[in-house]
């Protein structure tokens, strides 16, 4: 069985190194992905040491210490690191980090991910009467009725607003007009598309080049759940927004850039961008969109000026090829007294991304798009844009956060587990998965006095993160060996806090609308509604109590939370061979003591070319 760490310069054999593989079984942590070695040592030979740049001579202080690679390890094969940490002589001391530490995109926001982008003819309400009484996977957002406190009205603008995000009424979202008569803008309804979760989600997995698959996918509630927040795009906007993209190859100036300290590169194409818009009219502008900044162990930045007035600036730097991605919004004014202003664009930075260890050099820099929100009278008055939206944007539609604080959100609300499977992301529920795993039988291998451990102590948290308001509240539920309460309960030190960074929002009376009130403005808050299309000819959202927590208590955590304080935990160490190590997984059931074990870590220690010092820690029960 091959048992070695592989690049294009150089193989290591692993067998007789004394290398301890580690796999934890995530179900029992907040993390998702958890695969590493122990530090082993090993003897480098003269062309060992060649390929790896010398890496034992003093000389070798800026060499590379870490190594991409492949691990071949019990006939599979996964992407792996080798970290070289010390030497002394010719003994060197490195590590293996193989499997994902984190998802490739996880920690991309939700608004740099390639959500549906849509132009359309006509009045965005004449639109959303197509798509309103269809549901996902037939379409990728909707328009549901929402309540938000959220805009001013007493403000000019906002005057006539009904209070209504998506005001449909009589078969028909109610239109915004302007008034000749009283010379005045008439804004009664705020239209915005909200993108359902699962459209979000399936992005996100795709854009890391995986397929989502599992029971999510089937899930009835997460089916009809959209993400709904207040968009400054969608209330903001006018018919004189104005898109402005530059791409990497669209320098003035290309030149060979330095590292940012030594060792860190051995330079980069860089180049230097300069662009200008000219705004003709005074006003308020809104200025919204992504930059990006990327380096390979260099310096980059990013400046917007408004004439020569600083209105957004970003400046990185990092040992190695990253890309940082900011959100852009910002508004500015330009006076009556200016009439003009200009709006610059600059920024110095690699020539291109590197997607799969290829350039691409028709990558975005910045992405924006310049909006008027307000114009100046002939008296020098404010006068405010009619809302007019003429474009589907879901990347302006989602919550300030990152694709891998999202999927933790659904993990936790529901209690999934994600397994990744060659291109294919799976997420199923832990419960459906307890009973799932292929069993092992390790009998053979029992030891008189294995470590027992008891779990009787431990208590469970189930909750949303706390809200800060004076009219609704949510229901905890508190787990210990004496059952389940929302009152009367006292955590300490061994409560598991499981902690939902969302709400499902609640429904409130507004009008002819029983519907949902989104009544916070955290913009880092997943708020969920429901909404499968038109029901009694009305787009009111659906009551949410599936969502709560002593729903999801009952339907996706009460088995599983029994287990973790009822069941026994086994922890002993055995010697098997190479067959028997392949065969023992972390989200293997094990047969053993007379019961069903869940592993919950597993390390693998190799001792010759074909046994393995297998230590297995799991709980169990009867």
């Amino acid at each position: 069985m091959i048992f070695k760490f592989t690049t294009d310069q150089f193989d290591l054999d692993l067998y007789g190194k004394n290398l301890n593989i580690v796999k934890e079984n995530h179900w029992f942590t907040d993390q998702f992905f958890s695969q590493y070695s122990f530090p082993f040592q090993f003897n480098i030979e003269d062309d060992l040491n060649t390929k790896l740049g010398f890496i034992t001579d003093f000389s070798s202080s800026n060499s590379r210490k870490t190594f991409d690679g492949y691990l071949q390890l019990f006939g599979e094969e996964h992407e792996a690191k080798l970290i070289i940490g010390r030497c002394q002589g010719k003994m060197v001391q490195g590590k293996i980090k193989f499997g994902f530490e984190d998802f490739p995109n996880f920690e991309k926001k939700l608004s740099e991910l390639p959500l549906h982008k849509e132009d359309f003819v006509g009045t965005i309400q004449d639109f959303a009467a197509n798509i309103v009484n269809q549901t996902w996977p037939a379409v990728d957002y909707n328009f549901p009725a929402v309540i938000t406190d959220a805009i001013d009205t007493n403000s000019e603008q906002w005057q006539y607003f009904e209070g209504l995000i998506n005001n449909y009424q009589a078969g028909v979202f109610i239109e915004n007009e302007y008034d000749e008569v009283n010379d005045e803008q008439v804004n009664r309804n705020l239209m915005q598309p909200m993108p359902y979760l699962l459209h979000v989600l399936k992005q996100g997995f795709s854009d890391a080049g995986f397929n989502l698959k599992g029971d999510i996918l089937e899930d009835p509630e997460l089916k009809e759940a959209l993400l709904v927040v207040l968009s400054d795009y969608y209330s903001n906007i006018s018919a004189d927004g104005q898109e402005f993209e530059m791409l990497a190859d669209e320098y003035d100036e290309v030149y060979l850039m330095g590292p940012a300290a030594p060792g860190w590169s051995d330079g980069v194409q860089a180049g230097i961008y300069n662009a200008e818009i000219q705004l003709l009219e005074p006003g308020i502008y809104n200025i919204s969109g992504s930059a990006i900044l990327r380096v390979d162990g260099t310096i980059a930045g990013s400046q917007i000026k408004i004439n020569d007035e600083v209105i957004w600036q970003d400046l990185q730097i990092y040992n190695e090829y990253r890309e940082f991605y900011s959100n852009i919004d910002r508004n500015f004014e330009i006076s009556v007294a200016q009439g003009s202003a200009s709006l610059k664009f600059f920024s110095e930075q690699m020539a291109y991304a590197i997607i799969d260890e290829s350039q691409d050099p028709k990558a975005m820099i910045f992405d924006v798009t310049i909006t008027k929100v307000a114009g100046y009278d002939a008296n020098g008055e404010l006068i405010p844009a009619l809302i007019t939206p003429e474009k589907i944007d879901l990347t302006k539609c989602v919550p300030d956060i990152t694709f891998g604080e999202l999927v933790k959100v659904i993990k936790n609300w529901r209690n999934y587990d994600l397994n990744i499977s060659g291109n294919d992301a799976i997420m199923n529920k832990i419960q459906n998965e307890m009973e799932a795993g292929e069993i092992i039988s390790l009998e053979e291998f029992e030891v008189k006095e294995p470590i027992r451990e008891f779990y009787e102590d431990k208590s469970f948290l189930l909750q949303f993160q706390e809200q800060n308001s004076d009219d609704y509240s949510f229901d905890k539920i508190f787990v210990d060996n004496a059952g389940a309460r929302t009152s009367s309960f006292v955590k300490d030190e061994e409560t598991s806090e499981i902690t939902i960074n969302g709400i499902p929002l609640p429904q409130k009376q507004q009008g002819p609308f029983f519907t949902a009130h989104l009544y916070t403005e955290n913009a880092s808050l997943v708020a969920l509604a429901l909404f499968g299309g038109l029901a009694n000819a009305t787009n009111a959202t659906k009551d949410p109590k599936n969502l709560l927590i002593p729903a999801i208590y009952r339907s996706d955590y009460e088995i599983w939370i029994d287990f973790r304080i009822h069941s026994e935990g086994t922890e002993w160490t055995f010697i098997c061979d190479a067959e028997k190590a392949a065969e023992i997984k972390k989200k293997s059931r094990i047969y053993a003591y007379g019961k069903y074990h869940i592993i919950r870590r597993v390390s693998k220690k190799n001792q010759t070319l074909d046994l393995w010092e297998i230590t297995v820690e799991q709980d169990g029960r009867h």
